[in-house]
């Protein structure tokens, strides 16, 4: 099942999502949006990083935390608890229009 979601950040910022599931599983995401993340590489191993995930709230957090600590990124107009509500409610309504 693919789904897309755009979620917007209190204060402003953009989130979008494409995530790709099965079984409860993540098996492709891309992120994207109006947010800053230094350095930029990082989103790319942060997607990897969450493919075969389960698709829980605080999976994914723990997933990008390690991510976001091994590299000492900073994300600036979202957090990494924006993005997992980011690809939850993507899940969760490709769920309910299913």
């Amino acid at each position: 099942m693919i789904s897309y979601y755009a979620y917007k950040v209190k204060g402003g910022k953009l989130i979008k999502v494409k995530v790709e599931s099965k079984d409860g599983l993540i098996q492709a995401i891309t992120l994207l949006g109006d947010f800053f993340l230094h350095p930029e590489y990082v989103l790319e191993e942060i997607e990897a990083s969450l493919k075969g995930v389960h698709l829980s709230e605080a999976t994914i957090i723990n997933e990008m935390g390690k991510v976001m600590e091994r590299n000492q990124a900073t994300l600036i107009g979202a957090s990494v608890e924006d993005f997992a509500q980011a690809i939850m409610s993507a899940w969760m309504a490709s769920n309910r229009n299913s």
